[in-house]
This record gives C-alpha cells, structure tokens and sequence, in this order.
C-alpha cells in the first residue's frame, strides 16, 4: 500500500500542491493569487487519483489544518468508545499500521498536546514513505515544543537524508548557537556539520571540517563525563576518525577510532574505518582489523572483500570461496557481483581442478560486466578449443589474473557499500 500512494506521480503532486495551499493558509496569506492556481492544478489532477487515494489525501488535508491551530474532527465509529478508539491506536501503532493509526487520530477527542500530536503525525508519514510531509509535522512539533531535544533529533535525522543537506547543517547551527543543548544532541548536530562538508565548495570544506571535529570532540568528552557510552557515542567516534581523515590528521584519526573500539570491543565500523588507515603502511595489521570486522558480524561489505582477496593471492581457496559465497548472500552491485564470480572460478580450478564449474562461474561474470579487462582475458582462455567443445587448459587461471579491488580510499569504498 505504502508503494501504491508514493510511486504515483499524480498523488505525489497532489499531495505537494496540500502542503503548498497549507502552508500558504497557515501564514495567513488568504489572498495570494498562487491559491487560485493550486486550486486550479488540484482540479485537473482529481480524475487521475483512484478512491483510496483521494481517501488518504483527504485524511492528510484535515490533519494539515493543525498548522493553522485548528482540529477537524471525525466521528467515532459505531459502537467505540474513547477508550477503545485509545487501545486500537496502541495497536495500530504496534503493528505500525500507520493508515490506520492516523485515521484514528482523528476520530473523537484526543487529549495529546498539539506538540505530540503533530510529532506522531510526522513519524507515521515518515513510515508511510511520504518524506516532505512528514518534515512539515516534525518543524510545527518543534516550533511548539522547542525544548524537546527528542523531536528536535528525529528532525535533524530526517533532515539528514535529504538530497540538500543545507537545510540539515541550518538547523544543527541552530542547536549548536543555543548553547543548552545535551551532549547527544550537539553529537548529532556535529555530525550533520561532517556530513554538509562534502557539499562545500574546497574552499570551504577545512574549515567545515575543523569545525565538525571540534564539535563532536567536545560533545564526546562531555558525553563520556557525563558517563554516556553506547553505540551512539561509538559511532560519533568514528565519524570524529572520519572526519580527522579527512583533515590529514591521520594519528588523530586512528586514536578517535581506538576510542569507539573501546566503547563498543570489536565494532565493526570502527575496525574497518581503521583499517583503511593502516592499510598503506602495515598491510598485516589492516587484515587483522577486517578480520576482527568479520568475526564481529560486520554487515559491511568491505571486509570480506578484502580479506577473500588476501586468501586468493594467498592459495587459501576454500577461505576465499566461502567468504565469496558469503559476499553473494549479502546482495552486492552487479560490479562487485561480477568480481566475486571471477574470484570463485580461479577457486574452483586451482583447488578442485574443476573446469566446467570454472567457466560456469566465468561466464556469469562475463554477462554481469562484459567490459571487466581482466573477466574477458580468463574467458579468452577457457574457450572451446576444437569442434567438440572441450576446454582448453586453464594453465592461465591463477590469482594473478584475478580481478583486483578498487583503490584503498574508504570513500571509494563507501561508495560501494552504498550502492550495494
């Protein structure tokens, strides 16, 4: 259902033009001749939308009237009561049927305060997939209840997922102008300070950093007087790493991420991140640290790409081939799909002597990436070599020839993991 409502282009846009008309309402511009216009565009748009969609959008429009400090108010169902109205938004919540949970917030009398109403309001769009209204019900949340560094989170990480993240870095200089806030939430702020920099121009971006750094800095030390360490604060940690990295503060670096180990032993970011670290000047200890990712559960898929590729220039085999199997259940890129195929065929021939499932898994990697170099010189090589079809030696199919991995940058390879 969920998908139903968010991929149609025509209820997107009419759910946008809500939101515009809203707005526009809510700051008292009653006369502004872009009404006419939305009006107009919302009649055009009505045929396009089936009944359970003008149902949702109808919905949404009585819950937007909040922004003007009104509540439009629907009867109760036949038969329930108030207190059974409570117990199915429990329920609806619990099974996070958010149709229906809003559809019950606005039946009969609620006594949540405005603030807590339009922040359940704004989570439950957000869980819907409906990103830019639920924005709209998490700011009114905030703007009644400036206080609540909990609505104010759930903003910034709301925020943080958007495409342009300027409006996210506005708002942490707003939590971090004030002065008051808690450590967590100037932690967050700082991260979205780390995050906003790759959208800097140069110029801009050490200074950017400098100040992430010495943000989350300060917030992790009060953080840890204050006696507060859990995964959050590990991962503040490693951004801090990340964010020294990227200042060239390497040692700085290495030491943010021993501190998110020790706050959380074995945490697989953390060993990852510090892997990239010591990968150019101790090779052995960067394998220890992807090694203890992998041991650690890691859901990245960094580690044991790596640590499948030492095996293979290694002649462990089996550890390669199990770890590539491993790699394939964890849904790859089509790019990195292609590699691990190429990695299993050498297995397969160099342990098990295995020529038929060598070029079975070769010919995989080939329809996967046709212009992988190193894929078409290994299927050159296994060509039928007469007319009956019989293979050719695979004299040719060694590590060696094996696909290598992508530079050792840890942006290159977030950028994998993201696209995985």
């Amino acid at each position: 259902m969920k998908r139903q409502f968010v991929d149609n282009p025509y209820y997107a846009e009419y759910e946008s033009l809500l939101r515009d008309l809203a707005c526009l309402q809510a700051e008292g511009k009653v006369d502004s001749p872009l009404l006419d216009s939305i009006y107009e565009e919302m009649q055009r748009i009505e045929p396009h939308l089936c009944h359970c969609e003008i149902d949702r959008l109808n919905g949404l429009s009585a819950d937007l009237y909040m922004l003007e400090g009104r509540n439009i108010r629907q009867p109760l169902e036949d038969g329930m009561t108030v207190e059974d109205r409570n117990r199915m938004i429990g329920e609806a919540s619990e099974q996070r049927d958010w149709d229906r949970f809003l559809q019950l917030l606005r039946k009969g009398e609620i006594r949540f305060p405005p603030h807590f109403l339009a922040y359940v309001r704004g989570c439950a769009y957000r869980d819907l997939g409906h990103v830019e209204t639920a924005l709209i019900f998490l700011k009114h949340a905030c703007v009644l209840d400036p206080n609540n560094e909990g609505y104010r989170s759930v903003l910034l990480d709301q925020l943080n997922i958007q495409s342009d993240l300027s409006e996210a870095a506005a708002e942490a200089d707003a939590i971090l102008g004030e002065g008051a806030a808690s450590p967590m939430l100037r932690l967050q702020a700082g991260v979205t300070l780390f995050m906003s920099a790759r959208d800097c121009a140069l110029t801009e971006r050490r200074s950017v950093l400098e100040r992430a750094a010495a943000v989350l800095r300060k917030a992790l030390d009060d953080a840890a007087f204050s006696g507060q360490a859990d995964v959050f604060t590990a991962s503040g940690w490693v951004t801090l790493g990340r964010c020294y990295a990227n200042l060239q503060r390497f040692d700085d670096a290495r030491q943010a991420f021993d501190s998110a180990i020790g706050v959380i032993p074995d945490y697989p970011e953390a060993l990852v991140e510090r892997a990239f670290l010591y990968k150019g000047s101790d090779p052995a200890r960067a394998l220890r640290d992807f090694q203890a990712a992998i041991q650690a559960g890691s859901p990245f898929l960094t580690p044991y790409l790596h640590v499948a590729y030492d095996a293979l220039q290694t002649g462990d085999f089996d550890q390669c081939r199990k770890l590539c199997h491993r790699i394939l259940r964890m849904g790859p890129t089509r790019q990195v799909r292609a590699v691990v195929y190429h990695w299993v065929a050498i297995c397969e021939y160099q342990e098990r002597r295995s020529e038929q499932t060598a070029r079975e898994y070769l010919r995989k990697a080939l329809l996967i990436d046709p212009l992988n170099d190193a894929i078409r010189a290994d299927n050159q090589r296994i060509a039928p070599s007469s007319a009956d079809g019989s293979l050719i030696a695979l004299d040719g199919l060694r590590p060696g020839s094996a696909t290598r991995l992508p530079g050792a940058s840890a942006d290159t390879w977030r950028q994998l993991e993201r696209a995985a």
